[in-house]
């Protein structure tokens, strides 16, 4: 079966009685390319940045005093999340949550303002190491916490991408 059709039938059929529908069309298709645009700039911001997700905090070191042994220390969350708004979620249970600041400095450091199992002070937290499924921070600096004069503390914070 062959359909003959002349470039002026063709002309009326799309111009004159099918313009609600072409113009439906155009708009879903504008609509379709607007939302897949937006969702890849979503996903680009979190493949720039490979500290923007979840993170499992899988083991915390602990070493007090210069002279002191590291000790594991009990990990109190059940994951961290640093968002790509500068806003820092930490689980503690199912329900329970804090919410803090994070940044990056200029020294390349990270700095949390409050956490349970992140340890932050000046100069931030050294990113010893980041891939894409694991981080390791270290932080080295003076305390009180728990004695009269200050103590040196070194933290070593083992995560994994959730």
């Amino acid at each position: 079966m062959q359909i003959s059709v002349s470039i002026r039938q063709a002309h009326v059929f799309f111009n004159h009685q099918n313009k609600p529908h072409m113009k439906k069309v155009v708009l879903f298709s504008l609509l379709f390319t607007s939302l897949l645009f937006s969702c890849k700039k979503d996903k680009d911001a979190k493949d720039s940045n490979p500290i923007i997700n979840r993170w499992k905090v899988e083991k915390k070191d602990e070493k007090w005093g210069t002279s002191g042994t590291t000790t594991t220390k009990i990990v109190e969350t059940e994951w961290v999340e640093f968002k790509e708004n500068g806003v820092f979620v930490e689980q503690l249970a199912p329900g329970v949550q804090t919410h803090s600041k994070w940044k990056l400095l200029e020294n390349g450091n990270l700095d949390v303002s409050a956490s349970i199992d992140i340890p932050s002070g000046s100069g931030g937290l050294i990113i010893k190491s980041i891939s894409n499924n694991a981080m390791h921070l270290y932080w080295q600096g003076m305390t009180s916490y728990g004695f009269g004069t200050p103590v040196q503390l070194t933290q070593n914070v083992y995560l994994i991408k959730l």
